[in-house]
């Protein structure tokens, strides 16, 4: 089983009008659509992931339409965050069956097979308490990653492109909450790396 993967395909230029309207904040609304069927997409991958995890205790084995559900999930929210933060232009699609050739964000998040140990693991709060130093690490970056987005969008307006080290230090953001998460969902059993690249 490989790891979970997140590629973005950057951009030669970037509107520049886009990030200014996302600079007053006006171009949220075109996301809000989205960001509501994120909320509900989350708590029913929750639902989702719980019931996988059962199955697979009882059974021995993951349930292949459950895990799917979940990467699905997994590839909407990297797409739907990526794209809202400006690194690709494009708004994301609603069906995330499968990578969207056309999106500049490309997410691959292989399920494994979960041990009984595994589902226990996932079950009780040992992960929460295995992924803490995890959760730490990405809250003090994720205060990063505001900033860089934030000076980000002035960079752009002016310029027309993202500043290399500010668009890989978005990207290995997401990049290493996504590895968090398949982790956490029962989707990768490999213990997720200290690591954005």
């Amino acid at each position: 089983m490989s790891a979970p993967t997140l590629t973005v395909q950057r951009s030669e230029s970037y509107d520049q009008l886009t990030y200014v309207l996302r600079f007053i904040g006006f171009y949220g609304f075109f996301y809000v659509i989205h960001f509501l069927l994120g909320i509900g997409y989350r708590i029913a991958a929750g639902f989702v992931m719980m019931l996988n995890l059962v199955l697979a205790f009882i059974t021995g084995k993951s349930q292949k339409g459950l895990t799917d559900y979940i990467e699905r999930y997994l590839r909407y929210d990297a797409r739907l965050n990526l794209t809202f933060m400006g690194l690709v232009d494009d708004i994301p699609n609603v069906d995330v069956s499968k990578d969207d050739p056309e999106s500049g964000v490309q997410a691959s998040v292989p399920a494994g097979e979960l041990s009984k140990a595994d589902c226990i693991l996932r079950l009780t709060p040992i992960t929460m308490l295995l992924l803490t130093p995890h959760f730490i690490i990405l809250s003090f970056y994720s205060m990063a990653v505001g900033f860089c987005w934030f000076f980000g969008l002035i960079v752009v307006i002016f310029t027309g492109s993202w500043n290399d080290a500010m668009f890989n230090l978005i990207v290995g953001f997401y990049r290493w909450k996504l590895r968090v998460e398949a982790y956490m969902m029962g989707l990768s059993t490999q213990y997720p790396p200290f690591s954005a690249s």
